[in-house]
């Protein structure tokens, strides 16, 4: 009776094993579904009045002169960043707690990213100049040495992307601060950067085609209203999708973010949630 018991409890007890690709993506959806509308919830805590605020100077963006276009459009960019990155720490402390403790405490998850929201503010402003590199650097130059010299750098930049792609997880989870994160993060990918790549881009396309299916009501609404692009009606549906999207899709790559991070920790450190629970202190129920 006694060794039943003891296989009872061994069987109950949560583990953390290495994932691949598969195992990931099921345990994402099998997270999202469901704590559903906890995760949607955290993620529109911020991504509504960060929206809302982008939206706002990207209008003042077409009504002012070059140089506010300029500082706006530099704001905007910065603030959704940084607002997409405090969602993504609340989001990680969220899957650490669920599993702990089988519930989601919304505020709780807040509490914690503001614990280290100057590093957040550090790595929204790394992750915002290396973006702005990858993406904008190619296209603003036209001679081919420049040209080669700035995609160069683009691929650089994308490299130092990926290494830094577990920052966020290492200053919530384990307490860093912005520098020791970017390190931190560094030596948990290094050996793994192609795997890591190639997940990320499994999970870009699986989050482009949830955008293209959540926003699909409100693009056929715009057809049928015959809204004008720029008129009010036009703007709001676009608003809308946008902030549908982002709360919809934003949570399934910030699990899987979440995931992949214990991923690497149980390969390289064998990783449990006894640990887990130790640097959060959160007690396991």
């Amino acid at each position: 009776m006694v060794h039943q018991r003891n296989i009872e409890l061994a069987s109950s007890t949560p583990t953390l094993l290495p994932r691949n690709l598969g195992s990931l993506l099921d345990e994402t959806f099998s997270i999202f579904g469901r704590h559903f509308w906890r995760f949607t919830g955290l993620v529109a805590v911020t991504q509504v009045p960060f929206s809302l605020v982008s939206l706002l100077l990207l209008q003042v963006l077409d009504a002012g002169s070059d140089g506010g276009n300029l500082a706006s459009f530099t704001v905007a960019f910065v603030l959704g960043i940084f607002g997409t990155m405090f969602a993504y720490a609340a989001a990680v402390y969220a899957v650490s707690q669920q599993y702990l403790t089988r519930g989601i405490a919304i505020r709780s998850c807040y509490d914690r990213a503001w614990w280290r929201v100057m590093s957040l503010v550090v790595l929204a402003i790394v992750l915002a100049a290396t973006m702005s590199i990858v993406v904008v650097g190619p296209s603003l130059t036209n001679k081919l040495l420049v040209i080669a010299f700035a995609t160069m750098l683009a691929v650089l930049s994308l490299a130092l992307a990926i290494y830094w792609s577990m920052a966020v997880q290492a200053v919530i989870v384990e307490g860093y601060k912005a520098v020791g994160a970017l390190k931190r993060s560094f030596a948990l990918i290094r050996g793994s950067w192609w795997r890591i790549f190639g997940i990320t881009v499994v999970l870009s396309l699986v989050a482009l085609g949830l955008g293209i299916l959540v926003s699909l009501p409100f693009t056929l609404a715009l057809g049928v209203s015959g809204a004008e692009s720029g008129s009010a009606l036009g703007n709001l549906l676009l608003f809308l999708a946008n902030v549908m999207v982002r709360v919809t899709v934003l949570p399934v790559l910030f699990i899987a973010g979440t995931l992949l991070y214990y991923d690497l920790r149980v390969r390289n450190e064998q990783y449990d949630f006894a640990t887990l629970s130790s640097e959060l202190e959160i007690v396991t129920v």
